[in-house]
């Protein structure tokens, strides 16, 4: 079902009345109503079921701009219009889009620095949606899919956001469809596992992300996964969880491409480590 339709059936259930007895209404009036409009009724108890499962739904779903968000995205636009036409560089084109938000006076060549650049200066004012529509662009652009940089953006902005499940969405999505050498599929389980283990509180669906990690980590990362993976099982054996908070990792649908040297860390992950729950107890070394 489309966001917006899921967004809706949730809203009305929550704009349902507590109770009938609060209102001046004949039994005969109750007895003709067919729609659910009182949260004390058998049918809002039996929808209450429908409305978990919306908000479990609406939890992996990718963030809705609101209204506000559009009206900006949209001034954002006439501005890069405005400068184009000034400068005599076509509006639709992405160096220009850069170029405008970072206030320079020359399109910029390497974009992917100036990606970079603008999501670091988003996460530290902690201004997730300006990190997540550069991260986004990013991708879009067909320049930052095959890169976990942008990925691990939508992890912090979800994040910043108290939304961890949609963080686990994006690190699925990313595995499903995009990130194929190992190495860097190790990172993201890493980083899956720290967000089920710390805040969804699940160890025994983290030690899963973190037994797969362990076979193909970074040596940067591997004192790390080698310092959680029994810490972990120790939480999973005290857990009461039975069951999982999120679904398995997908394996790798998508189309191989040429990838960025193994082995490498990520040049965003210092900006990124601080957002993840219950940051790192001992130093990550930067560097291969």
């Amino acid at each position: 079902m489309h966001t917006g339709s899921l967004l809706e059936r949730l809203h009305a259930l929550q704009r349902c009345e507590e109770r009938i007895d609060w209102f001046d209404m004949d039994p005969e009036e109750v007895e003709g109503i067919t729609a659910i409009i009182f949260k004390d009724s058998p049918e809002w108890r039996v929808a209450r079921t429908a409305h978990a499962e919306v908000k479990a739904v609406l939890a992996t779903r990718e963030h809705v701009p609101s209204k506000a968000e559009r009206t900006e995205d949209r001034r954002e636009a006439a501005r890069a219009a405005r400068v184009a036409q000034s400068i005599g560089v076509p509006a639709d084109g992405l160096g220009l889009r850069i170029m405008v938000a970072s206030g320079r006076g020359t399109v910029v060549a390497d974009q992917a620095d100036e990606y970079r650049r603008l999501i670091t200066e988003r996460l530290a004012e902690r201004d997730w949606h300006g990190a997540y529509r550069w991260a986004k662009g990013w991708i879009g652009s067909g320049g930052g899919e095959r890169l976990l940089d942008p990925w691990l953006t939508y992890v912090a902005s979800s994040l910043i956001q108290g939304h961890p499940r949609s963080a686990v969405h994006s690190v699925d999505l990313a595995l499903q469809l995009w990130i194929e050498p190992q190495p860097d599929r190790a990172i993201l389980h890493w980083v899956r596992s720290r967000v089920i283990r710390f805040s969804l509180a699940d160890p025994k669906t983290a030690s899963s992300d973190l037994d797969v990690a362990a076979g193909a980590v970074p040596l940067w990362l591997r004192p790390q996964v080698e310092t959680d993976i029994p810490a972990c099982a120790e939480e999973a054996a005290r857990s009461r969880k039975r069951k999982a908070v999120v679904g398995p990792t997908p394996e790798f649908t998508g189309t191989s491409a040429d990838a960025r040297p193994l082995e490498s860390r990520p040049e965003l992950w210092p900006v990124i480590l601080p957002f993840l729950p219950c940051g790192p107890p001992i130093a990550i070394e930067p560097g291969r």
